[in-house]
């Protein structure tokens, strides 16, 4: 079996997994320029689902670290 990469917002992942049955067993993590989500599925599957701002991720950690001082 192989993997399928779609572009969806995590939220929008999320929601379709939540309506066909699945759980969210956690609250989204959001980090400003990143976020994070997890969705179980059914069948004991476990779904990680991220993303990150492009931009952000090409400036580095230098630029996250002198916005939060």
């Amino acid at each position: 079996m192989g993997a399928t990469l779609t572009a969806l917002d995590t939220r929008e992942a999320v929601a379709a997994g939540i309506a066909t049955c699945g759980r969210e067993p956690h609250p989204a993590a959001d980090y400003g320029f990143m976020n994070q989500r997890q969705l179980n599925d059914p069948d004991g599957n476990i779904l990680e689902l991220g993303f990150m701002d492009p931009v952000a991720a090409a400036q580095g950690a230098e630029a996250l670290t002198n916005q939060q001082v």
